[in-house]
């Protein structure tokens, strides 16, 4: 049996937490801790040294407690919730070694999808949000002379899962290949169609050839 996802859950507010534990039941999740303060949680992070540290951005210095807690504990992944949707909050946050946003509003599925997605060093972002920060990569290379693609963007999960749409696979086809879950799927076709800036998955096939051309 494949071990659980080592996962810290840091939020001031207890009521949230027990929740988000409820959402992440064993053998598949394994809660190593709870956090209810920022030094806290990155106390744990360098001691437990988990796979994921879930922050709830409400908590008072989340921020800070990212940004620690990936600084002593490299190889810890972080998810955060619910960062407010302007372009600096986001920014912040990735520059603090955020992987993953999840919004507070998203369903049970897209949690764990995050959550699975994130433990293997991926990122996990709603369109919205990954529209932004590609937004922002792009004005700042184009502010320092340089140039990026969209194709450039996609993580190197995010770059299989691409090839795979543009050769007409479905989403169970592509969890069966990759050996994932059709969830994380789901996830990662989100991404690619949102930093690809696309509205569908059959639109996928022309932007990354187009892409190839332009910088081959």
């Amino acid at each position: 049996m494949l071990p659980g996802i080592r996962t810290i859950i840091a939020s001031d507010s207890r009521l949230y937490s027990e929740g988000l534990r409820q959402l992440l039941p064993p053998p598949r999740y394994e809660v190593v801790a709870i956090a209810s303060a920022a030094v806290e949680a990155v106390r744990e992070a360098r001691a437990i040294r988990p796979n994921v540290m879930v922050i709830d951005s409400d908590m008072p210095d989340a921020l800070s407690a990212a940004f620690h807690a990936t600084e002593g504990a490299p190889s810890v992944y972080l998810l955060a919730l619910s960062v407010p949707e302007n372009d600096d909050s986001v920014i912040s946050w990735a520059e603090a070694g955020v992987f993953s946003f999840v919004s507070r509003n998203s369903s049970t599925e897209r949690f764990r999808a995050a959550i699975e997605v994130t433990a293997r060093g991926d990122s996990s972002c709603p369109p919205n949000l990954t529209r932004r920060l590609v937004a922002r990569v792009r004005e700042s290379a184009r502010r320092s002379g340089t140039s990026i693609t969209p194709y450039a963007s996609l993580t190197p999960r995010e770059r299989e899962i691409a090839d795979l749409l543009r050769s007409g696979h479905s989403n169970k086809d592509i969890g069966r290949d990759l050996g994932i879950e059709v969830a994380t799927v789901k996830s990662h076709v989100h991404s690619v169609l949102a930093k690809l800036q696309l509205r569908r998955r059959s639109e996928v096939a022309g932007a990354v050839t187009s892409t190839t051309r332009r910088t081959a």
